[in-house]
């Protein structure tokens, strides 16, 4: 602080420094704010019709119609990824796409292959403390139902997008 002769701070030092300490302040918290509630960016197909953007519902929709939900869970020692499928699933094959908001060199597409036990697995190495997407599809794109890997959790549950 600035003080004058007689030990006063002076009150025109308080008025430059206090609004840019508030400011560098409320920066620093904006960031952290931002940081910790992080919205999941949206990744869908889409259709351009002249300037306006459609989000192809289909897949979902599908999804809801056949009644299809999964829980997944990581095992963080070995990689095994493990997915128990309810519903009415067509096809003899599954994708599980796990993508990164804004790293694309981070995305994973892995091919399921059903086990004796009636799940379905795939091996993968994910870094951690890493945010993914999930969307688990037929191989043809028929349907498909998403969900969220969030860092240091190792199971979760997939349902069709709601709109």
């Amino acid at each position: 602080m600035i003080r004058n002769l007689t030990g006063r701070i002076e009150p025109w030092a308080v008025l430059v420094w206090l609004p840019a300490l508030g400011g560098v302040f409320s920066g620093l918290m904006l960031v952290q704010f931002a940081l910790r509630h992080a919205d999941e960016p949206v990744r869908d197909d889409v259709e351009r019709q002249a300037r306006m953007q459609k989000t192809v519902e289909a897949p979902a929709r599908r999804a809801g119609e056949l009644g299809l939900s999964a829980d997944w869970s990581l095992d963080p020692d070995t990689g095994i990824l493990s997915v128990d499928l309810a519903g009415q699933a067509p096809g003899n094959g599954l994708n599980l796409v796990l993508w990164h908001a804004t790293r694309s060199e981070l995305d994973r597409e892995v091919e399921l292959t059903r086990a004796p036990d009636g799940q379905w697995t795939a091996s993968v190495w994910l870094p951690p403390e890493v945010r993914y997407g999930l969307r688990l599809e037929d191989p043809a794109d028929t349907w498909a139902i998403t969900g969220r890997l969030e860092p240091g959790k190792y199971s979760g549950r997939l349902e069709p997008a709601r709109r």
